[in-house]
């Protein structure tokens, strides 16, 4: 896949901070790791974008504005897309790319003048581990009257 050949190039480069500055991961935080690095693993078609006012709509050859502060791998993967309000558009990325290319490219597309924000259009959970949990609740068989 297209994608998926950028997306190991793009992710080969990067370094990890938090082990390289030697700070471990808690236990109690493994679940919770491993949630987030199935998150990483979804593809994900869409940057929400919110555009100053007088944002130009576009680029001249109809590329979305902020398309031109992205690398040219993904540059031309860009469509506008919709617009959603409050001075909001989707950007369209054709094919989808794993969550944190796409993440890559917004922050690429906030260095554009008349971008305030831009991010993955992605949601994140955060469930508790089974040990941040009650492990034993209590039930009363006596009924109240």
């Amino acid at each position: 896949m297209k994608s998926n050949a950028k997306a190991r190039g793009l992710v080969t480069g990067l370094v990890l901070l938090p082990m390289a500055s030697g700070c471990a991961p808690a236990s109690s935080s493994t679940a919770a790791i491993a949630q987030g690095e199935l998150i990483d693993r979804i593809e994900v078609s869409q940057i929400v974008v919110r555009y100053t006012p007088g944002a130009p709509p576009s680029t001249n050859d109809g590329s979305p504005w902020g398309s031109q502060c992205v690398s040219q791998n993904y540059a031309a993967d860009l469509e506008r897309g919709p617009s959603i309000g409050a001075q909001m558009k989707v950007v369209m990325i054709d094919p989808p790319v794993l969550t944190v290319v796409a993440e890559l490219i917004a922050l690429d597309m906030q260095q554009c003048p008349y971008i305030e924000w831009a991010e993955a259009d992605v949601v994140r959970f955060d469930v508790p581990s089974a040990r941040d949990l009650d492990p034993a609740p209590t039930f009363s068989a006596v009924s109240e009257r």
